[in-house]
Formats: C-alpha cells, structure tokens, sequence
C-alpha cells in the first residue's frame, strides 16, 4: 500500500505556490512512485522544505544534460524557435535536468528543475545534510552554483 499522501500534489503546488507537472503510478505490490516537475528553479527549496515537514528523506540527487531536439530549419525570414522546458527553460542541449530523489517509507518522490549551463540552485544541505556530497558534484563536474 503506498504511503504517498493522496493530496500530494495539491500540498506541493500550495508550498510552492506555483504550476508543476505531477505524474505518479503505484505497482502491483503498492509500491508508488511520483515525478513532480517544478516551473522554476526557484520552487525547489519550498518544495523541499514541505517534503522535510512530511518527513520525507533525501536519497540522492541526479542530473542528466537532455539533447536537444532536432528541429526543421527555419524558413527564410523566420526565426529559429528554440524548444523549452516546462517553464520554459530552454531545450537547446546545453540546459541540465536535476532530480532530487526523496523517500517516504519505500515510495519514491522526484523533484524535477531544469537549469541552464552555469546557471544555480539553492542548496538543499540546510535541510537534508545528506546533499552536501551531490551538490559539490554539480558545482565541480557540471559547472552549476548552488
């Protein structure tokens, strides 16, 4: 049986006070897992914040730097239309996806940001000390201020 709250999506969307894009699914032995895609960086650390109150744990966090997608070329006097993200980060090959990956008693909740190349997001060690170690990662390999 999971043990997500039911409302989850609507506790999020009140600590962040924003848009999200929310998916979750439960297995067959009720084991659930949930994707919750901020609209801006800047969501992270109420929603983090929220999942700390609900006694969620910080796992890990993970971060992957998405292709870009190919798109047709612009017609003459057009401009090109870079694709974007949820909340409208562009998808140009060069933006990172950061997952921060929670645990609430075996269920899984993920946290989605996308951050341009060089670009920051606050740092969730304040809260889960455990971030520490990831965070430098992104700093040191992936060129992200935290």
């Amino acid at each position: 049986m999971s043990k997500l709250p039911i409302d989850l999506e609507s506790c999020l969307k009140t600590a962040t006070q924003a848009d999200l894009q929310f998916t979750s699914d439960t297995n067959a032995k009720g084991v659930s897992c949930a994707w919750c895609r901020l609209s801006s960086k800047n969501n992270l650390l109420p929603a983090a914040t929220f999942m700390k109150m609900i006694g969620a744990r910080l796992s890990t966090i993970s971060i992957l730097q998405p292709k870009a997608p190919s798109a047709p070329p612009p017609k003459e006097g057009e401009t090109p239309v870079v694709p974007t993200f949820f909340g409208g980060v562009a998808s140009d090959g060069k933006t990172f996806e950061i997952n921060y990956h929670f645990d609430i008693n075996g269920d899984t909740v993920t946290l989605v940001v996308y951050v341009p190349f060089g670009g920051d997001v606050e740092s969730l060690t304040p809260l889960f000390r455990c971030a520490d170690w990831p965070e430098r990662e992104l700093m040191e390999l992936y060129s992200i201020v935290v």
